[in-house]
């Protein structure tokens, strides 16, 4: 008997059988794989509680709503952006995936903020302990 694999999972047998006269007799075989086995996978996703206040020139933003700024966490490995909040809220307080993020400023309105669009504040900001806060240098 001579046994070959013609394809994925399916075989080709042959039999020779020897006595009053030799037959020859191939039959095709496919083989089913097992089914898969459910493994239960556990996906821990690190992250701690991060707050702080938001600051312009040391002091306090204006609380307005017209004089206002968007502020962020960029994902310095992914790229992707996080909204912290808006600068007239003058403070945040968000739970965040452990990893390197700078912070960011966008202009959303008014005249008595910074203008800048996606100005970095702060770079080289680690989250990967129960608790970070943040603050930009003076």
């Amino acid at each position: 008997m001579s046994l070959k694999r013609t394809a994925a999972a399916v075989f080709a047998a042959t039999f020779i059988t020897a006595g009053c006269g030799e037959s020859t007799i191939t039959e095709i075989v496919q083989v089913e794989p097992p089914p898969p086995v459910s493994t239960p996978v556990t996906i821990n996703v690190n992250a701690s509680q991060i707050s702080g206040s938001f600051t312009l020139g040391g002091g306090p933003f204006p609380g307005s709503v017209y004089q206002n700024g968007d502020m962020f966490l960029h994902d310095t490995q992914t790229g992707s952006m996080l909204e912290l909040g808006d600068s007239h809220d003058q403070a945040y307080d968000m739970m965040v995936v452990h990893g390197m993020y700078d912070s960011v400023y966008q202009h959303t309105d008014g005249t008595d903020v910074p203008v800048n669009d996606y100005a970095t504040v702060v770079s080289g900001i680690a989250v990967n302990s129960s608790s970070t806060s943040t603050s930009s240098p003076t």
